[in-house]
């Protein structure tokens, strides 16, 4: 209870750090991966593009993070081969985007 004289302290805490840069970093790698198999227009498996794009400074956590979303949101096709997703980009069909 606060009485009339008493001091009261609000604190008021502002975190914005590791949690902003994991979504940062989550959506960079989502970007990443997508040009990644676009360009190598080969399927690959997670432990591949992993091995392919932790040299280019993103992080594991993040690149399966990334693929999680990307395979739940069907931005990218995926089989399930026994324990291990493969993943690929369908090139696009310039024939289907014509008038």
């Amino acid at each position: 209870d606060v009485k009339s004289g008493d001091v009261v302290l609000e604190t008021v805490l502002s975190y914005g750090g590791k949690i902003e840069e994991e979504k940062l970093a989550k959506d960079e790698a989502k970007e990443t991966i997508k040009a990644y198999l676009a360009e190598t227009e080969e399927k690959r498996t997670a432990v591949e593009i992993l091995a392919d794009l932790m040299g280019s400074g993103i992080g594991k956590t993040a690149i399966e993070k990334a693929l999680r979303e990307l395979r739940e949101g069907n931005e990218i096709q995926y089989q399930k081969d026994g324990r291990k997703f493969i993943y690929w980009i369908e090139p696009i069909d310039a024939s289907e985007n014509a008038p």
